[in-house]
């Protein structure tokens, strides 16, 4: 079975099986994982920071799609799940090189969680 889930520069069509700590709307997002990227998700887990801008926002700079990873490695992407310049995130943990973010749809509401590239993110504004 394949979904789809439109999320504004979001777009992405996935098989079915559950993720480690992704979600969309609060729900596990369906895709498949390796072990390895289960594994590099489960050490971020324990040895992540909270992100030093958790009350506010970031917004994705530079040029092209800023792609959603699983877990904080590059080996570990969300196939056709990506933000583009602009956009605005939500940080929560810092890993690495990477952010565990949510891109929350500015006309859905539509929410996805993931990790992406911190050398492609700018400040953005303060959350109330």
């Amino acid at each position: 079975m394949k979904h789809m889930v439109a999320l504004g520069a979001i777009l992405a069509v996935t098989s079915a099986s559950p993720s480690f700590g992704q979600s969309v709307n609060g729900k596990p997002w369906p895709a498949q994982q390796s072990a390895q990227c289960a594994a590099i998700n489960d050490e971020a887990a324990r040895d992540s920071v909270p992100d030093e801008l958790a009350q506010s926002s970031y917004v994705v700079t530079g040029v092209g799609r800023l792609q959603f990873l699983y877990a904080p490695a590059d080996e570990c992407e969300m196939k056709g799940v990506f933000v583009i310049p602009g956009d605005e995130l939500i940080p929560q943990d810092d890993y690495a090189d990477f952010t565990s973010v949510t891109y929350v749809n500015p006309k859905t509401g539509e929410k996805v969680t993931g990790w992406v590239e911190r050398t492609r993110l700018g400040k953005g504004t303060k959350r109330p």
